[in-house]
Parts: C-alpha cells; sequence; structure tokens
C-alpha cells in the first residue's frame, strides 16, 4: 500500500473525529447566536452591540454543549469519578481546549467579521453567517490544536 493513502487515510480518520466532536454543538451555539442577531435586529440597539451579544450567545451555547458532552463522557469512560472530579475534569478540560481560542474569538474575530459582514450585506442573516464562518477558521485551527496537545499531553 502506497505511503501517501495510509496519510490520506489518517488525515481522514482525523477530520472525522474532528467533526464528530465540534459540529453538534457548533449546530446549536449556531443557532442559538442567529436567534439573537434576527431578535436583536429588530429592536433599537445598534449593528456593533447586537454582534457582540450574538457572538457571546453563540459562545455560551456552544460550551455548555461541550461541556455536557466531556461531563458524559467523563461519566461514562470513568464511571469510578465521584460527580465533583467529572465535572472538575470537564471543566479543565474545556477551559485548556477552547480558552485561548475563546478568548481571541468571542472578542475580536467574530464580533468584527459579524459586523462587517452585516453592515456592507446589509442583511442580518446573511452577515451573522458570514461573519461567523469567517472568523471559525482560526477558532479551529486553535481548538485543534489544543486538543491534539491535550490529548497527548493531560491524562484524564
Amino acid at each position: 500500500m502506497p505511503i501517501f493513502f495510509v496519510a490520506n487515510k489518517n488525515i481522514i480518520n482525523k477530520v472525522t473525529e474532528w467533526l464528530y466532536r465540534y459540529g453538534p454543538a457548533e449546530a446549536v451555539a449556531t443557532f442559538g447566536g442567529y436567534m439573537v442577531a434576527v431578535f436583536g435586529n429588530y429592536s433599537d440597539y445598534n449593528t456593533l452591540a447586537v454582534s457582540y451579544v450574538a457572538s457571546w450567545t453563540d459562545g455560551v451555547t456552544y460550551y455548555i454543549a461541550n461541556f455536557v458532552r466531556e461531563f458524559f463522557h467523563s461519566r461514562k469512560t470513568k464511571p469510578e469519578y465521584s460527580l465533583s472530579k467529572a465535572c472538575y475534569k470537564s471543566v479543565r478540560n474545556c477551559v485548556v481546549e477552547f480558552g485561548p481560542a475563546h478568548a481571541l474569538n468571542a472578542f475580536f474575530f467574530q464580533p468584527w467579521g459579524i459586523y462587517v459582514a452585516t453592515k456592507y450585506s446589509h442583511n442580518v442573516t446573511f452577515g451573522f453567517f458570514i461573519g461567523t464562518l469567517i472568523s471559525e477558521g482560526g477558532f479551529y485551527f486553535l481548538v485543534i490544536c489544543a486538543y491534539e496537545l491535550r490529548k497527548r499531553y493531560l491524562a484524564d
């Protein structure tokens, strides 16, 4: 079997793992952020404020979904863990995996991406989705790097 086939198969397995890991939480978070953006658009608030609130709602729902996934995974794989220990490990894993990436994404990339896309498209739906997609590239690059490092160096 050629070496490039093995490398490509490993890459496909990794991408599948990442999609399975982050996809459901991303879907829930995008829906939550979008609802805030739509309802905020019909209010008298300015576009930048709505962009920040939509971005933060997206982040909060994303981390709740990931915490729940981590918690149930911890309880399933380590049934000897007490509730507090499983909770601690879940919080630790989420902070290590998402903390630095979220700090950059929540305060800079996503709100400004949403703001610019909404301002120039004059459409909150298009602006929210394009702004979010643009910011997600950098976010997931940092998250996946942190996840792979966490798997390698932090024991569960």
